[in-house]
């Protein structure tokens, strides 16, 4: 059965999990972690992306993206990066394989309440799989630059996330409060299984009206095609 395109939305953050191939460990060094985060900063500049939350975990990623108005530059961003990756990977190592599972899975997600949802879900990822007992404690995600207590690396501003204050701190102050919540059971089994089956993560009326932007999307994008000459 061919495997169906994934549903890509300009202008919407996407929820993107990749994982080491049968589970592989990906990340074995702190210069893995930092090369990756390069790689990161990087593609951002190149292809536009922006990023609004990142967790990367000792054999898997979540990342939360946004194409801009292109919707080919996640997928571009998402090769390019997993390709450096390999590259690192076999060259320090010496050897030759694969490293990531065959395909990344990504959902769009809903702003406002979902968007929330998905940055604390994503945050707290080293906390829920048990790779830290605090989410302050974990080095390697995006919470402790959002918290101010790392160096401004490679994480975008969101309208979502800024509509919690009127300054850093008390936005800060604002996410602190939700992250104390945590995440409902209900919450985070929602959006796995929406990105399990690459399905837009948020309410039914977004569901639908994803479905109906994707469409015009590919409408528009073949329509505009050039057509092949014929010699």
């Amino acid at each position: 059965m061919p495997r169906s395109g994934r549903l890509i939305l300009p202008g919407y953050p996407h929820h993107v999990m990749q994982q080491g191939f049968r589970g592989q460990t990906v990340f074995h060094t702190d210069g893995d972690f930092r090369k990756y985060l390069r790689d990161m900063r990087e593609l951002r500049e190149e292809l536009g992306v922006r990023i609004y939350a990142w967790c990367l975990l000792s054999n898997q990623v979540h990342l939360l993206l946004d194409p801009g108005s292109d919707p080919e530059a996640l997928p571009e961003f998402m090769k390019a990066l997993s390709l450096r990756t390999t590259r690192h990977r076999n060259r320090r190592r010496q050897q030759n394989g694969s490293l990531w599972e065959g395909r990344y899975r990504s959902s769009p997600v809903q702003t406002g309440y979902w968007f929330l949802a998905a940055v604390r879900g994503i945050e707290l990822q080293a906390v829920m799989l048990g790779e830290a007992a605090h989410v302050g404690s974990y080095r390697w995600s995006s919470y402790r630059e959002r918290m101010g207590r790392a160096e401004p690396y490679c994480l975008d501003p969101h309208a979502d996330y800024m509509a919690l204050g009127r300054t850093d701190e008390e936005r800060r102050e604002s996410y602190r409060l939700l992250m104390r919540q945590g995440q409902s059971e209900q919450e985070w089994r929602h959006i796995e299984l929406a990105l399990r089956r690459s399905q837009p993560i948020g309410d039914d009326m977004f569901t639908q009206s994803a479905a109906i932007k994707a469409s015009r999307t590919v409408t528009s994008r073949n329509r505009t095609r050039p057509r092949s000459r014929k010699s």
